[in-house]
């Protein structure tokens, strides 16, 4: 009956906080620093699907600005996952450039994919240098898989080694466990949720798999130096 209930809540949560654009940019964030292009144009798609916001009475201009922003986001994103700020800031700037000589709206909005696929082949060329495959397409599935279950074996058997191995490794060379990678992932999306919803926090708990609410906020401590409802209130952006 537990497993019943905490599942429910699970679905209830999810399908309430799906919609939430924070949600869905911070998806974004981790499949870019993970450098997962198939999830990243997902999250961006479904980001799309509300009205961008008007940044300027001129409908292209609106557009251009709005592209602006998305470009300094995924390089931001691009830059916490290792790029060197140099090379992020000077493909950022040639996008810009590109940007404003296009004419049509419609090639506006259609350019911030082609500015998102480049972004991540950065990043996935950083991190085939920096980590090893099997560490990569772990990190990918961990971050696309942050309000389920994750246990070293799924993770294993999705990367096709032996969980000893995943394990070793992942150490190794990230210098964090596999469940210290999940717990960090985790909190950095449920901050989200604390900083820009209403939502209870025992409910954000409960969605990343905390039953205990006491627990999620000693780890939450830990994570971001201050309870959730501190953290909340400091950033004072839940109204």
């Amino acid at each position: 009956m537990k497993d019943k209930y905490y599942e429910q809540v699970y679905l209830e949560n999810e399908m309430l906080f799906k919609h939430t654009p924070y949600y869905l940019e911070q998806k974004l964030i981790n499949n870019i620093t993970s450098g997962n292009l198939t999830n990243a144009l997902l999250d961006l798609r479904e980001i799309n699907k509300s009205p961008k916001a008007v940044l300027a009475e001129d409908p292209l201009r609106s557009a251009k600005n709005s592209i602006i922003c998305s470009c300094t986001f995924f390089y931001r994103a691009a830059i916490n996952a290792g790029i060197s700020p140099e090379v992020a800031f000077a493909d950022s700037d040639a996008f810009i450039n590109e940007l404003e000589r296009l004419s049509t709206k419609k090639e506006v909005l259609d350019f911030e994919e082609t500015i998102l696929r480049s972004c991540i082949k950065r990043v996935e060329d950083f991190l085939k240098v920096k980590y090893p495959p099997i560490i990569i397409f772990s990190m990918q599935y961990i971050d696309s898989n942050l309000t389920k279950k994750l246990n070293l074996k799924d993770i294993a058997d999705h990367v096709h080694v032996h969980p000893n191995y995943l394990s070793s490794v992942f150490k190794k060379k990230t210098g964090k466990s596999l469940t210290e990678y999940i717990n960090h992932q985790r909190l950095s999306e449920a901050s989200y949720f604390v900083a820009h919803t209403g939502y209870e926090i025992s409910d954000i708990a409960a969605l990343y798999g905390y039953c205990n609410q006491g627990y999620f906020i000693t780890k939450f401590q830990q994570f971001s130096g201050q309870t959730p409802q501190q953290y909340r209130k400091s950033l004072n952006l839940v109204k």
